[in-house]
């Protein structure tokens, strides 16, 4: 009776294992590493060909040019020096713009850079028979900045230059590759004083034996082109 006994229970003990072994092996076979799965997203982008307006366009000294995009000069400033009187001296006259600025939007996507470039012609009489002669136009002070900041992107340099009324091409303003990106100023307002309605960053010197009773206009002429300059 002894020996049935423990053969049945033998044979149990078998039976229970068998069972676990079994469990296991479907187990094993369920619980393979998961793999991954895989998807995408996109974005695209297209030229921008639309002018970008001034950043102040209230302004009338600095209407908008209209130049079409990606790489456009928005605007420019038409100056003014008032009324002086005629005494002779050799003097430098501050300009009575308060917010004088040039504006430059790259939309390229290239990435490579643009340089402005300004050129005077002389000061002549309301007849065109006379000129200011050998006159000097200065901008000096310019703060540069991009209208949307980012700190990422490179900042242009220039913005200081004297121009003789001799129409030779001055480089005004420089973007080396990668900077420049977005719409930037060149922007002079830091010279104005509400006391004088003067702005002393901008100014025109002009001879004293030159001095002549009259109104006197130059033309500014500025260009934009594609990549720094060498």
């Amino acid at each position: 009776m002894m020996k049935k006994g423990l053969a049945t229970s033998v044979l149990f003990s078998a039976f229970l294992l068998g069972g676990f072994s079994s469990t296991a092996a479907v187990q094993a076979a369920t619980t393979s590493t998961p793999q991954p799965a895989n998807s995408t997203a996109d974005i695209s982008f297209a030229t921008d060909n639309q002018p970008t307006q001034p950043a102040a366009p209230a302004d009338p000294d600095q209407p908008a040019t209209g130049n079409a995009g990606p790489l456009s000069l928005d605007t420019v400033p038409n100056l003014h020096f008032g009324q002086q009187q005629v005494d002779g001296n050799t003097t430098s006259y501050a300009a009575t713009n308060a917010h004088p600025y040039v504006q430059v939007t790259d939309k390229t996507g290239t990435k490579a850079g643009w340089n402005v470039t300004v050129r005077s012609t002389a000061f002549k009489a309301s007849d065109g028979k006379s000129d200011l002669g050998a006159t000097e136009l200065t901008f000096a002070g310019a703060k540069i900045a991009r209208i949307v900041a980012n700190s990422a992107i490179g900042v242009p340099t220039g913005g200081d230059v004297t121009l003789k009324p001799d129409n030779t091409e001055v480089n005004f303003m420089n973007a080396t590759a990668g900077a420049g990106i977005g719409t930037w100023v060149a922007d002079y307002a830091g010279g104005y004083s509400n006391g004088s309605k003067t702005n002393t960053n901008i100014r025109l010197k002009v001879l004293g034996n030159e001095q002549a009773i009259g109104t006197y206009t130059a033309t500014l002429t500025w260009n934009l082109a594609a990549g720094p300059t060498a």
